[in-house]
C-alpha cells in the first residue's frame, strides 16, 4: 500500500520533462502562437522517456504527502518502487501486444479497442494500491503516473509525429492515464459493474463528449444508460455525435431541474426511463 499518493506538480512535471530538474532533456517544449498551449517534441527513443526507478531519481522530483515518520517515508519509497515498476511493466506488456515500442501505434486499426483495454488495466493496477476518487481528481497524481510511471506509452499511443500535446502527459483533463481510469470509473460506477461488451463498442470520441459535457460526471445514476444508447446505435442510425450527445446533454440538464428528479433517480429502473425521455426529445428535435 501507498501511504498517499506520491505528486508532482505542473510546473515541476514540465521542467522534468524538459530537462531543467534532472538534466536529462527528454522533450523540447512547443510554444503555441498564443503563448497558452504548448506541445512536447520528442527528443529521444521511446524506451529512453523511462526514467529509472530508484530513490536517488524519485527524492528530488516527488512529495510524498501525508508523511512525517522517516522510517514510513523509506517504506513509502521502496512501496513506490515497486509500485511504479509493476504499474510500467504491465503497461507496456499491454501495449507491446500491439507493436510497442518498435512499430508506431495503429489508431485506425486498433485506437478504441486499446484505450479500453487500458482503461481495465489502468483501473486494477491503482486498486490495488487503494486509488480513489479524491486521489484521481488531483492532477499531481496523475502527472506522477504519466511522466514518471510510464511516459513512453503514453507517448507512443498518443503522439502525432513524435509530438504529444501537453494535457496527454500533464493533468487530469486528457491525461493518457487519468483519462483511463475516469473512463473505467465513471462507465461501470466506480467498479459496481463489470466493464462490459457494449462500453467497447463506444469510441474514444463518443466517450470524451459525454465526460466532457458539463455536469455530466455529477449525474452518476444516469450516465451508464445515457452511454448505453450512445453505444446502442447501429452504424446506419449514426447522427452527428457531438451534436447528439451535447443536445441530449442539455435535455437532461432541463429534466434535472424537475422537483422529482432525484426521487424518481431512487426508485428502481426510472434512471432508464428517464434517458428514455430525454433520447426521444432529442430525436424530435434533431428530426
Amino acid at each position: 500500500m501507498i501511504y498517499g499518493f506520491p505528486q508532482i506538480s505542473n510546473a515541476k512535471a514540465v521542467k522534468l520533462l524538459t530537462g531543467e530538474l534532472e538534466r536529462d532533456k527528454k522533450f523540447e517544449l512547443i510554444i503555441s502562437e498564443n503563448n497558452y498551449n504548448f506541445s512536447f517534441k520528442r527528443c529521444k527513443d521511446l524506451k529512453d522517456l523511462d526514467i529509472p526507478l530508484n530513490e536517488s531519481v524519485l527524492d528530488p522530483v516527488i512529495s510524498y504527502s501525508e508523511i512525517t515518520a522517516q522510517d514510513r517515508q523509506k517504506v513509502n519509497r521502496q512501496h513506490t518502487i515497486e509500485f511504479l515498476t509493476h504499474f510500467r511493466q504491465e503497461l507496456t506488456a499491454l501495449a507491446s501486444k500491439y507493436g510497442y515500442p518498435a512499430k508506431p501505434f495503429n489508431r485506425s486499426l486498433y485506437g478504441s479497442e486499446f484505450n479500453h483495454k487500458l482503461s481495465v488495466l489502468v483501473w486494477e493496477i491503482t486498486q490495488e494500491v487503494g486509488m480513489t476518487p479524491v486521489n484521481a481528481a488531483s492532477d499531481g497524481v496523475w502527472n506522477f503516473l504519466q511522466v514518471i510511471g510510464c511516459p513512453s506509452v503514453a507517448c507512443w499511443r498518443w503522439e502525432n509525429k513524435e509530438v504529444i500535446v501537453r494535457n496527454r502527459l500533464i493533468g487530469t483533463t486528457r491525461g493518457a492515464f487519468a483519462t483511463a481510469w475516469w473512463r473505467y470509473a465513471v462507465l461501470t460506477d466506480f467498479g459496481e459493474f463489470e466493464y462490459e461488451d457494449w462500453i467497447y463498442k463506444l469510441s474514444e470520441d463518443s466517450i470524451q463528449n459525454i465526460l466532457e459535457r458539463p455536469g455530466m460526471r455529477g449525474y452518476a445514476p444516469v450516465i451508464i444508460p445515457f452511454a448505453k444508447r450512445i453505444a446502442s446505435l447501429q452504424p446506419n442510425q449514426k447522427p452527428d455525435l457531438v451534436k447528439y450527445i451535447r443536445t441530449a446533454a442539455i435535455q437532461l440538464r432541463i429534466k434535472s431541474a424537475t422537483n422529482n428528479f432525484w426521487y424518481l433517480l431512487r426508485k428502481d429502473k426510472n434512471a432508464d426511463r428517464i434517458i428514455n425521455d430525454v433520447f426521444q426529445a432529442v430525436d424530435r428535435i434533431l428530426d
